[in-house]
């Protein structure tokens, strides 16, 4: 069977920080998964490796099979990423920005109109970037990763720092993002147990469970003696 990402021993040095420490995960089309972790567990080297942004020490990453180290530009025309700090170009207005990006992604131009109408920053588009609100970045940065339409979404921490309302507006926009496969860090329980099918809990740099929200639930429970919910089991296994 062909994964549409795959993980096999994949570890990660930086310098004496062993920041991954043999990851093997596999997930399959259109799975939204949540990876969960406290700071330093691994979560965004996780991302940048399955996008190539970086290379493994050791272990093989593979996007629908290929390998990321020797297919990288290829894989990365369908997949789409929101790190969690996003470096915008604040003297450009929305609709330039968008532009720009259209061209290097060789994507018609439509394409920016659609993704600003679903972002809900159509109005926004002679805007300069600079002048916007967090909440409103943020939309640009992830109508940024949306304009190449990505079979695969990488998300890091969407909406940390942003308001609540701005929070469940996203939360929405990657609900409906069905036949799409996401796979999205974040420290927040709640935001895992809204929007995603699986649950992958990492700490040290390893994956220490890993499975449907139901199956960790249950195992945590069985482990600890008693009835958890999802943000128990997580606080169980990251204790």
């Amino acid at each position: 069977m062909t994964y549409e990402v795959e993980l096999r021993g994949v570890k990660k040095r930086f310098g004496s920080l062993e920041a991954l420490k043999g990851v093997n995960l596999r997930i399959e089309r259109g799975e939204k998964v949540g990876l969960l972790g406290p700071n330093g567990a691994g979560k965004t080297t996780l991302l940048r490796i399955i996008l190539g942004l970086i290379s493994p020490t050791s272990g093989e990453v593979l996007v629908k099979g290929k390998s990321v180290l020797d297919h990288g530009i290829e894989l990365r025309r369908i997949m789409g990423y929101l790190p969690e700090e996003t470096h915008l170009y604040d003297k450009l207005t929305v609709k330039y920005f968008l532009q720009f990006f259209s061209d290097l992604y060789d994507v018609e131009r439509s394409k920016i109109y659609e993704v600003m109408e679903i972002l809900g920053i159509s109005s926004l588009k002679e805007r300069k970037i600079g002048t916007l609100s967090r909440g409103n970045r943020r939309r640009v940065a992830i109508a940024r990763a949306l304009l190449n339409d990505p079979e695969i979404l990488l998300l890091d921490e969407p909406t940390t720092g942003l308001d609540p309302r701005t929070s469940r507006d996203i939360w929405g926009l990657i609900s409906k993002m069905d036949g799409k496969t996401i796979i999205m860090s974040t420290h927040y329980v709640g935001e895992v147990d809204r929007l995603c099918s699986r649950v992958v809990v990492m700490k040290d740099g390893e994956i220490v469970v890993c499975g449907s929200k139901e199956d960790v639930i249950s195992r945590a429970s069985q482990d600890a003696g008693r009835d958890l919910d999802l943000e128990g089991a997580y606080l169980f296994y990251t204790r």
